[in-house]
């Protein structure tokens, strides 16, 4: 899939404890009347971490990874686990600025995309300009954003790269908002050049080929760039979803629903069980079904159309259509 490659940063074992509670606060024991609140939470991973910046820091980030679960986001757990993280964030600000850039994607990830421009603004004076531009673009990242945000953005990246003109996670992050506004080409030409310079940078050679994914034409180039990403990072899940809709585009359904198979065992995301859908409905014979029960799983973890393809637009709607809405949790 298109987007930022990140590494994995949650503390396992505070993790499980974490993700116990968590169970408990949506689907209590047999015989329990009353959720476990968010704060019982809080506090059992601040026994463990104490006061360090470091570990605090391990403790936002961990809220923010259980916060984007699909069964906890817009929950009463899940609102106050993301007040919880985005105050350790703003804490750390001062000594670690590009913390402000977690803390306003999280706030765009809890649907208060001006929360999070004004928390920027906050911070602006003390803000390097890639920074701010780089946290910008991470409210933008939760579809919602309005389009006067995005122009906002696109002023932030104009005076970051006058100030930083051969930054290539600068060119990264421009190939990004391209990407979002459907304006392929520019995208494209983004990553093109940042491979130019940094023949190896994972992140350019996965969403270059996430990009050319859809085109039959372009399938040779596209699985090309995924096996150079494969060789710098291995098979991660972005990677495997990533050549699974170069196949899906080659009309190789059984063997993109084997790299999907493989993704989905990493993380189940909205975008790889939209690819499943795709890759059983291509396949000889069709499996309807059970391409109807992949979108209906996607759109529960939070599909949205706007991080669709263009190309696989047209499907996306065919499906929508058959498959009822679901109401948010609360």
């Amino acid at each position: 899939g298109h987007g930022q490659l990140r590494g994995a940063y949650v503390n396992l074992n505070t993790a499980g404890t974490a993700l116990q509670l968590i169970n408990s606060a949506i689907m209590p024991p047999k015989g329990v009347g009353q959720n476990v609140p968010a704060e019982s939470y809080t506090r059992t991973a601040d026994a463990s971490a104490g006061d360090l910046p470091a570990k605090s820091a391990r403790v936002a980030e961990l809220l923010d990874e259980l916060a984007r679960m699909p069964t906890v986001r817009r929950t009463e757990v899940g609102h106050k686990m993301i007040k919880s993280a985005v105050e350790r964030f703003e804490s750390l600000i001062a000594s670690r600025p590009e913390a402000v850039v977690a803390a306003a994607g999280l706030l765009g990830f809890d649907d208060r995309h001006a929360d999070g421009f004004a928390l920027i603004e906050k911070q602006s004076k003390t803000l390097p300009s890639r920074t701010k531009a780089a946290a910008g673009l991470s409210v933008l990242r939760t579809t919602g954003a309005s389009d006067q945000q995005f122009a906002l953005v696109r002023q932030w990246l104009d005076v970051a790269k006058r100030d930083e003109p051969d930054s290539l996670p600068l060119q990264l992050n421009e190939g990004e908002f391209f990407a979002m506004r459907m304006d392929y080409a520019n995208a494209e030409r983004a990553y093109e050049a940042v491979l130019a310079k940094d023949p190896r940078n994972v992140v350019a050679l996965n969403n270059l080929a996430w990009i050319l994914a859809p085109r039959p034409q372009s399938s040779a180039k596209a699985l090309a760039l995924v096996d150079r990403a494969v060789a710098e990072i291995g098979f991660t899940g972005e990677v495997l979803d990533t050549r699974a809709r170069i196949r899906i585009a080659a009309k190789q359904f059984e063997l993109a629903e084997k790299d999907l198979v493989d993704a989905l065992s990493q993380d189940k995301t909205p975008l790889r069980l939209f690819h499943m859908a795709l890759a059983k409905q291509g396949q000889t014979p069709s499996n309807p079904n059970e391409a109807t029960k992949a979108f209906r799983s996607a759109k529960e973890h939070g599909l949205d159309a706007k991080a669709v393809h263009p190309a696989d637009l047209p499907q996306y709607r065919v499906f929508d259509a058959d498959v009822p809405p679901k109401r948010d949790a609360n």
